[in-house]
């Protein structure tokens, strides 16, 4: 005669730490110019092409708004990874001609 042992578990919530966080990336489909606001300061952001090349690396110091010049990127998906005080928002990025 076997015996199951089982273990019921319900999550009754979850804690998102970025919960709070709101991260905007606009014009998006953008050609020249694409605008990044964060409600938490940034610390640092990096943009990966299709192909997993980085054409844009830099680190910001307090800011809540960038601007970017994206006139030279070939048209494409690109993934924009944003670091702030209260972790890292991957947002993706589509640039047209």
């Amino acid at each position: 005669m076997p015996i199951d042992d089982y273990v019921c578990i319900v999550i009754t919530s979850i804690d998102n730490p970025l919960a709070g966080e709101v991260t905007s990336l606009y014009p998006n489909p953008a050609r020249e110019l694409v605008n990044i606001t964060s409600s938490q300061t940034m610390s640092h952001i990096t943009i990966v092409n299709y192909v997993g090349q980085v054409v844009y690396d830099a680190d910001i110091t307090d800011q809540t708004k960038v601007t970017l010049n994206t006139g030279s990127y070939d048209a494409g998906v690109y993934v924009v990874r944003i670091s702030t005080d209260n972790g890292i928002v991957t947002k993706r990025m589509t640039i047209t001609k």
